[in-house]
């Protein structure tokens, strides 16, 4: 590389830096408004331009104030092949928030002397028991089932093919629930121990899940368009989307308290509204804030809670299915709340930032971890724009030295081919990381800047290794 190129390169990167510093400094100087109104405006003109920025298909946000539902906002499409709209009526999938309901549904069975917290699952197992460990299953109890601190494996699930028939409950459950840890030690989270609290209730009611939350938690609060049914598939349903933004399946559930709800925010709502008004006869508000209470890590029965920077406490929920995204906040002693469900898996994305913007509007002052997730997302633009010119720098200093007759197409000896298994391997794992398995921390979009760095890099890299330098002629 010339001097003229390194010294292109280094006011390049020099640039990149100040721009990103002053970026910074904008974002952290952004003023709070906690007028309702204008928060509503806030994300009219924000949120549309997040779903294009984002692949985002579609989302449906809810705002409740002083103990009322003020506005449900529609963003996007519900089918995007079709340009149908998201509306008052589109049903989410809403992932793990299906455990908030599925917990106050056992809680309205303990309620009812029917079930008790501190007694062992297997007093009420007679369809499928908890497989023999070197732990003692008698401590795997209701309360340590609904706080994920019973030991029990299994985090999430994938879903069935809508085409397919679900396997039974009892199935599922054989397929690797176990204990894996001592019961009462530590904080897990576990979809599984959520599955084995749905076979407990079926086993109590002596009815299916989704008839028994129908009857007694969904309809008494007159959540007339929300099922745990796996087979709901209303036409109001909305479509599925991928990270890549192409339509799903949409795929359903036999483990209905871990991740089977289908609802809307116009209903979610109402439950949100109920555990904010001391159960409203579903619960007693005993049972209420003992499910608010912290057990471990900051999770009690089915709800997390946290402290906003005011000090007012909040209570939550995430979820993400398949093609899904959804989180509920709510803060009990003001009675003010936010619902955002998306059909992407993008959707954490738009989360994060309208939820952070929520909290900003309620606190008066924005989260840091909104400006974390900004200057994330600027690092990795800029490693993707210094890529793509140094892979340009690069390619231009290659194409000079083939014409000056320093490099030349080589053969495919095993030093290339080494090289070239190399760059596959780390393409692989990398999608793998981020796409296939679902590790991944970061939000999609600082996912795909960085999906596309890597590719560049690597690529840059093999073609460079398919033009050899020429052996100095003696």
């Amino acid at each position: 590389m010339n001097p003229k190129s390194k010294n292109f390169l280094r006011k390049f990167f020099i640039s990149l830096v100040i721009l990103s510093l002053a970026f910074c400094v904008m974002v952290h100087a952004e003023v709070n408004n906690n007028d309702l109104k204008n928060f509503k405006a806030k994300l009219d003109s924000r949120v549309p331009k997040l779903l294009k920025k984002y692949d985002i298909g579609g989302t449906s946000i809810g705002l409740i104030s002083g103990g009322k539902l003020t506005y449900v906002l529609n963003y996007g499409y519900s089918d995007k092949s079709e340009n149908k709209p998201i509306t008052n009526d589109t049903v989410f999938q809403v992932g793990s928030v299906s455990k908030s309901v599925a917990a106050v549904s056992v809680m309205h069975l303990v309620q009812e002397g029917k079930l008790d917290l501190d007694a062992p699952a297997e007093r009420y197992l007679t369809r499928w028991h908890i497989p023999d460990s070197k732990y003692n299953k008698d401590d795997v109890t209701i309360r340590r089932l609904l706080s994920h601190t019973a030991g029990i494996s299994i985090h999430g699930y994938g879903g069935t093919d809508p085409d397919k028939k679900l396997q039974s409950l009892e199935k599922s459950l054989s397929d690797g629930v176990k204990i894996t840890a001592k019961p009462g030690s530590q904080y897990s989270y576990s979809g599984g121990g959520y599955t084995i609290l749905q076979l407990i209730m079926e086993e109590v009611t002596k009815k299916p899940f989704y008839q028994y939350a129908n009857e007694e938690i969904l309809n008494p609060l007159g959540m007339k368009n929300s099922s745990y049914d796996a087979e709901y598939f209303p036409e109001t349903m909305s479509k599925a989307y991928s990270f890549f933004g192409e339509k799903i399946p949409t795929y359903k559930y036999t483990e209905a308290t871990a991740a089977g709800l289908k609802t809307t925010v116009s209903d979610f709502s109402k439950f949100m509204l109920a555990c904010m008004d001391d159960g409203a006869g579903i619960i007693s508000k005993e049972n209420l804030d003992t499910m608010f209470t912290p057990v471990k890590s900051g999770y009690g029965f089915g709800f997390a809670r946290e402290t906003l920077s005011d000090g007012t406490t909040a209570i939550y929920h995430a979820g993400a299915n398949r093609g899904w995204e959804a989180q509920f906040e709510m803060i009990p002693g003001k009675k003010d709340g936010i619902i955002i469900f998306t059909n992407s898996d993008n959707g954490i994305a738009i989360i994060n930032d309208v939820l952070n913007q929520w909290k900003g509007y309620e606190t008066g002052k924005t989260p840091s971890l909104f400006y974390i997730y900004k200057n994330i997302e600027l690092v990795a633009f800029v490693a993707l724009m210094a890529a793509i010119i140094l892979s340009v720098i690069l390619m231009i200093a290659l194409y000079r030295s083939v014409r000056q007759g320093k490099r030349s197409f080589g053969k495919f000896k095993a030093k290339l081919m080494v090289r070239f298994g190399i760059g596959m391997v780390i393409l692989i794992v990398w999608n793998a990381f981020f796409y296939f398995f679902r590790l991944a921390l970061l939000e999609s979009y600082v996912a795909r800047m960085c999906t596309y760095t890597v590719f560049i890099l690597v690529v840059t890299n093999l073609i460079y290794g398919l033009f050899p330098k020429n052996k100095a002629i003696m």
